[in-house]
């Protein structure tokens, strides 16, 4: 995993600076690594970016869940958990709010809905009450010291998205800008054809060709709309 400094010294290597310097004097550059991570963890359903939660607790059919929850993919296991067997989980599938009257409780069936009260995602259940830990892809934390660490496996592909972004702000550099979009997304698809070939581990395997849409990127169809 690249540190915070290390892409900050990447991203000022392709934008042509050569002062590193601190956080406060890198302010535009920090701001767009930060949301050059946030860009990718939205394109693919990683499994590096998946953690679980044990706090869902229902109460009266509904719990809030984590802050950090990421809106743009499913959750990708919910169950309430009866015993140290596996094979008599309740475990619950996901369906559309406007099918729920189509079930009972005994369907283990949920539906995600969006407070704007408290801005996080609640599940919804027929099911009133039970703890149910569930594993989702989240937002991760922004780096902030120059020794943090990277979520994203490929730190190169944060650099180029970051570079590219910075890039396109000024006429003179649009080339660039085009040039490290188009490196920073051959990374990010081949990351996500690595990560379903091995999991977590990022192989050398930058050459991998994935399958393409007319616009030449890998796109996952299981995206939520």
């Amino acid at each position: 995993m690249a540190s915070f400094l290390t892409i900050r010294k990447r991203v000022n290597y392709l934008i042509g600076e050569s002062n590193y310097g601190t956080r406060a004097q890198n302010t535009i550059i920090n701001d767009h690594i930060l949301m050059a991570v946030q860009d990718i963890v939205r394109v693919h359903p990683y499994s590096w970016n998946i953690k679980t939660s044990t706090a869902g607790s229902l109460s009266t059919g509904s719990f809030a869940l984590s802050a950090d929850y990421l809106p743009q993919w499913h959750l990708e296991d919910a169950r309430i958990v009866t015993s140290s067997s596996s094979d008599d989980d309740y475990i619950f599938t996901e369906i559309s709010v406007k099918d729920r009257d189509q079930y009972t409780t005994s369907d283990y069936v949920y539906w995600l809905t969006y407070n704007t009260s408290t801005s996080v995602y609640n599940f919804n259940s027929l099911t009133q009450s039970g703890t149910v830990p569930y594993y989702y892809h989240f937002r991760p934390a922004d780096m902030s010291s120059d020794s943090d660490e990277c979520i994203v496996p490929d730190g190169e592909a944060v650099a180029y998205l970051a570079a590219s972004k910075i890039n396109a702000l000024d006429p003179a550099t649009k080339a660039n800008s085009d040039k490290y979009l188009e490196e920073a997304m051959r990374r990010i698809e081949n990351m996500y054809v690595s990560d379903l070939k091995f999991g977590i581990n990022l192989k050398s395997s930058l050459d991998l060709i994935g399958v393409k849409n007319k616009d030449g990127y890998l796109f996952n169809s299981q995206k939520k709309s």
